[in-house]
């Protein structure tokens, strides 16, 4: 799995995944990323169950989703658990 290498990366504050799949292990990963600034995820598949443990990451500027599906309750409940973090959804 090579998420679990990228997360070892120093410095690492701009991560792009693209078509991914993230469930519980996979955020256990990015959540090792402790200044990660800008966070996109691309067709991504969410577990639904995993999708507000995102709210658990390290962010600090920007969570940007394009052709990741989220529910409104799911698109509300991350904005209010990463208030002050701009969150784009295409």
């Amino acid at each position: 799995d090579i998420l679990k290498h990228i997360v070892k990366m120093p410095n690492l504050s701009v991560l792009q995944l693209r078509g991914a799949h993230l469930g519980a292990a996979e955020i256990d990963l990015l959540i090792q990323i402790r200044e990660l600034k800008k966070l996109e995820l691309l067709y991504c598949e969410i577990e639904p169950e995993t999708f507000a443990r995102l709210s658990e990451l390290s962010i600090s500027e920007s969570i940007r989703f394009f052709g990741t599906e989220a529910s409104a309750e799911q698109r509300d409940d991350l904005s209010e658990a990463l208030e002050g973090i701009e969150i784009v959804y295409g």
